[in-house]
């Protein structure tokens, strides 16, 4: 897969606005907690991208952090975020949980 250096720097550019916002992060390891609550804090992460999106519904612009690992799950993202302006779901891969 090939990603442009533009992309990329765009992507950080917006995750550090989104940082700089105030929207809450949600952490994902593979290790991490199969029920809620999960994800708020990076010692307690959520073990489901699919828990971490459907949260993310409820906090509208959010980042989620995901450790690396696999994880086998199908994710459906139906719609938008809940609408109350520029909502942003931010995912990023390779988070490191120690």
């Amino acid at each position: 897969m090939k990603i442009s250096i533009f992309s990329l720097t765009l992507a950080l550019l917006l995750q550090h606005h989104l940082a700089a916002a105030g929207y809450p992060v949600l952490y994902v390891a593979p290790d991490g907690r199969p029920d809620l609550p999960c994800g708020t804090d990076a010692s307690k992460p959520c073990s489901s991208l699919a828990t971490a999106v459907d949260r993310a519904y409820y906090y509208g612009s959010t980042i989620i952090m995901v450790a690396r690992g696999n994880y086998a799950e199908h994710i459906f993202i139906s719609g938008n975020l809940p609408s109350s302006g520029q909502e942003q779901l931010v995912i990023e891969g390779g988070w490191d949980a120690g």
